[in-house]
């Protein structure tokens, strides 16, 4: 193998999960992202140090609001199939109120992380990375946003 083999190979495999993610959401648009789930994946290297107890309680509530955003998440997929002229400013408006429950949804849920999971010095660090993630969805970059 040359030099270049293995970091294709990586790239090509870390690539994977997230076109058979794109191709299971369907055309119904991006999907957005649980912020709690974006923690959880990056704990480590943000070196956040989360204990056992922290890591199953983040679990418990990424899976509860996964539950809590679905129904929207399905009402926007299937606004986006029936609509026969792409996503348009339309079905953008159809969409908003969709979005903001999800948006509700992940505020909240960030809220209770906040203040009954992390540790203030843990928020200090998981804060401006979801930040990071809001602003690079907003420019139409990978993740789609934390908290909205």
């Amino acid at each position: 193998m040359n030099k270049f083999t293995l970091p294709a190979l990586a790239l090509v495999l870390l690539t994977i999960p997230q076109l058979v993610d794109a191709q299971q959401r369907g055309r119904g648009g991006r999907q957005q992202l649980n912020p709690i789930g974006a923690v959880l994946q990056q704990a480590d290297s943000l070196e956040l140090g989360l204990t056992d107890d922290q890591t199953s309680r983040l679990t418990l509530m990424k899976d509860e609001l996964d539950q809590a955003n679905a129904p929207a998440q399905q009402s926007m997929a299937a606004l986006f199939e029936q609509a026969s002229g792409g996503f348009d400013q339309s079905l953008r408006e159809q969409m908003q109120p969709h979005r903001q429950a999800m948006r509700a949804n992940n505020e909240a849920a960030l809220l209770t992380v906040r203040t009954d999971v992390l540790t203030e010095d843990q928020w200090m660090i998981v804060g401006p990375y979801l930040e990071a993630l809001q602003s690079r969805g907003r420019r139409g970059g990978r993740g789609g946003g934390a908290p909205r």
